[in-house]
């Protein structure tokens, strides 16, 4: 497996304010040719939902989507630079989305959402060789994992910083969350 182009496999995306009904981002999303819905409060993107999503929602039709929360999807960002994602960060997003009802990553530019990278893509790229069985982590152990979580967001964010450095991000809906905490593998999925 050599990777997965960020560009090659991006699916469109609306943005919705959290203020929105369930209806209303339905709406927005069924007159446009996106595939996903980015919910965005003040703080920044809180959700990526399907129609599908959205769907299950309508019957809270007066309710904003800030007081549903919730119930949306979790977030998981990867930002869009460099362009191709190594097998590690594939598997690693796999891993993530597994088991969590999430219909695609959200990939943003470091400032603002630029696109949706689907699960189908995500899966399409692995190869099934390359996947293992246990639930230990291979390689030398001081290489530092790659996914955080901020369990104080709701719903709670991922994040797999794509870069080497030591420290934990700091959650970027809410500066007060501080660190995310490093996700371990009794977290996945």
């Amino acid at each position: 497996m050599s990777g997965l182009s960020i560009s090659g496999n991006l699916s469109g995306i609306i943005e919705a304010s959290a203020h929105h009904s369930a209806i209303q981002a339905l709406d927005m999303l069924r007159s446009s040719d996106a595939a996903y819905c980015v919910i965005t409060d003040a703080c920044g993107p809180l959700s990526l939902a399907t129609a599908a999503d959205l769907m299950a929602l309508e019957a809270t039709a007066p309710a904003g989507l800030s007081d549903l929360a919730a119930r949306l999807p979790e977030l998981v960002v990867v930002q869009d630079k460099p362009e191709t994602l190594s097998p590690r960060e594939v598997r690693v997003l796999a891993r993530l989305i597994s088991g969590r009802g999430i219909g695609a990553v959200l990939v943003d530019d470091g400032a603002r959402p630029v696109g949706a990278l689907p699960k189908d893509s995500i899966g399409a790229a692995i190869d099934l060789a390359d996947l293992r069985i246990s639930g230990r982590r291979w390689g030398p152990p001081r290489i530092p994992a790659l996914e955080f979580v901020c369990r104080k967001c709701v719903p709670p964010t991922y994040r797999m910083p794509r870069s080497a450095e030591s420290e934990a991000p700091v959650c970027r809906r809410s500066y007060f969350h501080g660190p995310m905490e490093l996700l371990g593998d009794e977290d996945h999925g």
